[in-house]
């Protein structure tokens, strides 16, 4: 008996884990959502059995009902299927970092018309030695090197 109660202890804190490192939910999202997958409750019954403060349990289950994870039937809250839930959070993300990437590369595009003019070239002098640390750094003298280059 006391093995299966680690067992289950460590899925959900393995479970938890996952929801907010992998698909963004924060704790008290992550852990009335695995309160609700042994069955609907009422906004009491969750606070109780997620551990949330009941004033907190409200805007949680709204939070996660925007993100798919849980639906109210009448005065109920039912999880949506765990399979369906974390694939419509997947497709959400995804879209998310799209419109984010589509942002910073116009970003970048404007920054760099902006702050290109600004920047002056220095002469290199070929006998001193350049310390880069981190790969970044490493990476864009490279980069550097290769779009001054004429060789290629």
């Amino acid at each position: 008996m006391a093995t299966v109660l680690c067992d289950t202890v460590n899925m959900q804190r393995d479970a938890e884990r996952l929801l907010k490192e992998e698909f963004k939910l924060n704790s008290y999202e992550s852990r009335i959502y695995i309160a609700l997958l042994k069955r609907g409750m009422n906004s009491k019954e969750v606070s109780s059995a997620a551990g949330v403060p009941l004033p907190r349990v409200y805007d949680t289950l709204r939070s996660l009902s925007e993100k798919g994870f849980v639906e109210q039937i009448g005065g109920v809250y039912e999880p949506i299927l765990p399979s369906i839930a974390i694939e419509s959070r997947i497709s959400k993300l995804k879209a998310t970092f799209e419109e984010e990437h589509a942002h910073r590369g116009n970003a970048k595009k404007t920054l760099v018309e902006l702050l290109q003019p600004t920047y002056k070239r220095r002469p290199e002098k070929s006998q001193d030695p350049v310390l880069l640390k981190g790969l970044d750094s490493t990476g864009n003298r490279l980069l550097s090197i290769l779009t001054s280059s004429k060789d290629v």
